[in-house]
């Protein structure tokens, strides 16, 4: 199992606010839903061939 870089733990929790936290996840999330279209759309090629 991976160890987590605690340093960059520690940074995150000193610097840490509510709202930055809420729009590093909705970036995350933004991002993760952008894969998912891509996986999609390529699946529909692959279909559609």
């Amino acid at each position: 199992m991976r160890q987590p870089d605690t340093s960059a733990l520690r940074e995150r929790l000193a610097n840490y606010t509510p709202e930055q936290e809420l729009e590093q996840d909705k970036q995350e999330l933004e991002g993760l839903l952008l894969e998912v279209n891509c996986q999609i759309a390529e699946l529909r090629n692959l279909h559609r061939k």
